[in-house]
């Protein structure tokens, strides 16, 4: 069997692993448990839903077991040297863009804005807790300060098990099987994006339930969503030749999807087929634009043959593969035996 065909073989068993598994956990426990108002309560359902995200990484194993691929190249080594900069980037990046999708919403909606986070007063009233003016900033600061640098690593063990599937599974099998970058992108985010279909259907996910063209446009967001957000966290890892620095992008991505709605009028300001989270077309703008110029940027790339990084290889493979010469050679470079050594008039 040729390398593509394998490769093929290999990506297949891992999608259907990874969606038989998923749906069949959904299905049949998170969401009946989910839409029990009292494991709602006690946040239950959030903990099954996190424990689907370890689902991937668990199929991406099973399938290099079951083909018989080995775990050499997991796609899990950090490779820092030179390459601190993606981590940086997947660290606060995803803040940043996050912020300014919010931005744009509210430039487009500005009667939604608050300047005095009416929203976010009428939540925590709604939990019996009343907020004076004089506590605002400090709240706005905290919650940015955790989100910015917490969250990039309060969530990191879920998320590096979706992208140990996503990013170190399906995208490098997706280009070995024969694609190019920018159908590999747009067809592996798609079938990430259809992964959260489940949970969207029975949970509103993201996106609630009972809205016009429920569940389907919810699902079709999410895939632009997953998209754009995708396409970023594909560029870290070919960047890195590692899921590490998407699985810390995805998981500061997570941890500031609300911070736009601190800023809401009320709850009708948030929509979030539209913003200020980035599940909306205008939450998501600062995020689609990226992702746009980072697979122009791989696709320059791969035109070069510089696609995906390659590590410098270790000194003692170098030494391996140009071996020193034998010490005798060193100890007599110019060939002398002991008589011609003699006859030149030297001694031993």
């Amino acid at each position: 069997m040729n390398e593509r065909r394998l490769a093929k073989k290999r990506l297949l068993v891992f999608l259907a692993l990874t969606f038989a598994l998923t749906f069949l956990y959904e299905f049949l426990i998170v969401i009946p448990i989910g839409n029990d108002p009292e494991a709602a309560q006690l946040g239950i359902a959030t903990a099954l839903v996190s424990l689907a995200m370890l689902i991937p990484a668990l199929c991406s194993l099973l399938t290099r077991l079951i083909t018989n691929e080995g775990f050499k190249n997991l796609w899990i080594k950090p490779n820092f040297k030179g390459r601190v900069r993606y981590y940086l980037i997947a660290f606060f990046g995803p803040s940043l863009l996050i912020l300014l999708g919010a931005a744009a919403y509210y430039l487009v909606f500005p009667a939604r804005f608050d300047i005095n986070m009416g929203y976010l007063v009428e939540t925590y009233a709604s939990l019996g807790v009343e907020l004076g003016a004089g506590q605002l900033p400090a709240l706005l600061v905290s919650q940015l300060a955790v989100g910015i640098f917490l969250g990039p690593v309060a969530n990191i063990v879920f998320t590096l098990g979706e992208e140990l599937g996503w990013r170190g599974y399906m995208a490098p099998k997706l280009l070995e099987g024969g694609l190019k970058v920018l159908p590999s992108l747009l067809i592996g985010n798609i079938i990430w994006g259809l992964w959260h279909a489940p949970l969207i259907w029975g949970l509103g996910h993201n996106y609630g339930q009972g809205y016009p063209g429920y569940p389907w446009a919810g699902i079709a967001m999410m895939c632009l969503m997953c998209l754009a957000t995708g396409t970023i966290f594909t560029w870290l890892s070919f960047k890195t030749r590692s899921c590490l620095p998407a699985a810390l992008g995805h998981s500061a991505f997570n941890g500031m999807a609300a911070i736009g709605t601190l800023f809401a009028a009320d709850a009708a300001a948030v929509d979030p087929f539209v913003g200020p989270v980035p599940t909306g077309i205008l939450g998501c703008s600062a995020l689609i634009v990226t992702a746009v110029v980072l697979a122009l940027r791989l696709h320059r790339d791969e035109k070069r043959g510089e696609l995906i990084y390659s590590p410098p290889a270790k000194p003692e493979q170098d030494e391996k593969s140009n071996p020193a010469p034998p010490p005798a050679a060193l100890a007599n470079p110019a060939g002398f035996t002991r008589d011609s050594f003699e006859k030149a008039g030297g001694e031993l």
